[in-house]
């Protein structure tokens, strides 16, 4: 079917709507599609491409095929280097999630291009693709086996453009989605990673890297408003580094991994002292450390005390991090700060329960007189607990209750249409246009579906 055409007269729709039919598609071989039998659609909806970007590398044949054919593209398309604001980089283990139709495709295009797999030089692409994509605002580095790329120690200092970048203003290193054989998974080479951070950063996320923060024990100073630390395992002296070493941090989280390992021996408690020198600008924390290491230390502390945290509006805890559900809990409460307006527990159980039932209007405006939202986490609910018994208690004390029906771990990875449709698959690689099907996945704003 050939392209059709029309005069703009013609085909006088808001855009308003054409952003719908966009965002309505199903996925982008679809879209794909429409663009193919419609030039003016596809000069509509090309615009609103190439804002997300993801590329997995998951091949030995292929190891950085996807990410040479975006350098190239972004080099010969300036217009197209502009639009991209998002990366994500996914580096699987070999063979992971390999499908046949999958191999096949790699394996021929390993044929067509032999180029792509000679003398491929990541950090030289990554300096290539960062100097191209200068609208870049977030970075995502994922993966268990980026050593088994090349990525030597510390191959992590190479892109200089990225600290050449003042848009940039979110970083993510992580492993996650695959299952590995030990712990930390093969992430050494991000050990002096913060060592080229930029400036103007607004956030900094860590999953399952505790070699991300190392070079925190030599004295690098971050300037980081928002620290996500999640499934780590630090030892009390790396969590007081980290506070000492922050400036300006108003929102932080960390959960410690679910493995048990004998230097991991942060309490919650020693946790919140560490982090006492940020009380002023802190507003929003998160802790969950008590979940999977419990009390297995002789100068284990459980949440006791708030109280010098004034600033604070969020707070986000496990029933685990206190020292026992009893007056433990009663008296971490009583020094829950005036200034909070959320409070989550990351596990509910009846007797948790029992104690926020206690809670009457003369005790809510004593402890807490600005709270205003009660997040209900269920995702590690026990089967005696009861969300409707616990809101139809607390309406008397006219807060916003609001439900989790799940706790979700990790990233989805889906597997573009593409891949199985050779009709589209031809036509997006004789336009050129990287959307799936063996090229990077671009998607539009707004449009989250990767491959």
């Amino acid at each position: 079917m050939g392209a059709t055409t029309a005069k703009k007269e013609d085909l006088w729709i808001p855009p308003e709507l054409y952003y719908h039919i966009i965002a309505s598609v199903a996925c982008q071989s679809q879209l794909a599609i429409m663009c193919r039998v419609n030039s003016f659609f596809k000069k509509i909806a090309q615009p609103l491409l190439y804002s997300q970007v993801q590329i997995n590398v998951f091949h030995q044949n292929t190891p950085f095929s996807r990410l040479s054919r975006l350098v190239d593209s972004l080099e010969r398309h300036p217009d197209l280097a502009q639009r991209p604001r998002s990366l994500k980089l996914q580096f699987m283990p070999r063979d992971h999630g390999l499908s046949l139709g999958t191999a096949e495709l790699a394996a021929r295009w390993a044929q067509w291009h032999p180029a792509y797999h000679r003398d491929v030089n990541a950090e030289a692409l990554l300096d290539r693709l960062f100097a191209s994509a200068t609208n870049l605002e977030e970075l995502v580095l994922a993966g268990s086996s980026l050593n088994e790329y090349g990525w030597k120690k510390p191959a992590l200092q190479w892109p200089s453009a990225v600290v050449q970048r003042p848009r940039l203003r979110s970083i993510t290193v992580q492993a996650d989605g695959h299952p590995v054989r030990h712990y930390p998974p093969g992430l050494e080479s991000l050990d002096y990673f913060l060592c080229l951070v930029p400036g103007g950063l607004d956030r900094f996320y860590a999953r399952r890297c505790e070699g991300a923060i190392d070079l925190l024990h030599y004295g690098v100073r971050l300037d980081l408003p928002e620290v996500v630390l999640e499934d780590c395992t630090l030892s009390s002296e790396e969590i007081q580094d980290f506070a000492n070493s922050c400036t300006n941090l108003r929102r932080f989280k960390y959960t410690q991994a679910p493995i048990s390992l004998s230097y991991c021996d942060a309490s919650p408690q020693v946790v919140v002292d560490h982090l006492v020198q940020h009380a002023s600008s802190l507003t929003d924390l998160h802790l969950e450390l008590g979940r999977f290491q419990g009390r297995y230390f002789e100068d284990w502390e459980g949440l006791r005390d708030f109280s010098e945290f004034r600033s604070l509006e969020r707070l986000k805890v496990h029933p685990g991090d206190f020292k026992d559900l009893g007056e433990g809990v009663r008296s971490a409460l009583r020094t829950l700060p005036r200034s909070l307006k959320t409070f989550c527990l990351a596990q509910w159980s009846d007797a948790m329960a029992k104690h926020f039932r206690a809670i009457d209007i003369s005790a809510k405006q004593g402890y807490f007189p600005k709270l205003e939202t009660l997040e209900v986490d269920c995702y590690d609910e026990d089967d005696k607990f009861s969300f409707e018994r616990l809101r139809s208690k607390l309406s008397v004390l006219q807060l916003r209750i609001v439900k989790h029906d799940g706790s979700f771990r990790g990233d989805v990875w889906e597997y573009d249409e593409s891949y199985r449709n050779p009709e589209v698959m031809a036509w997006m690689m004789a336009e050129g246009v990287p959307m799936g099907g063996g090229t990077p996945m671009i998607t539009p704003v707004g449009y989250g579906y990767y491959t």
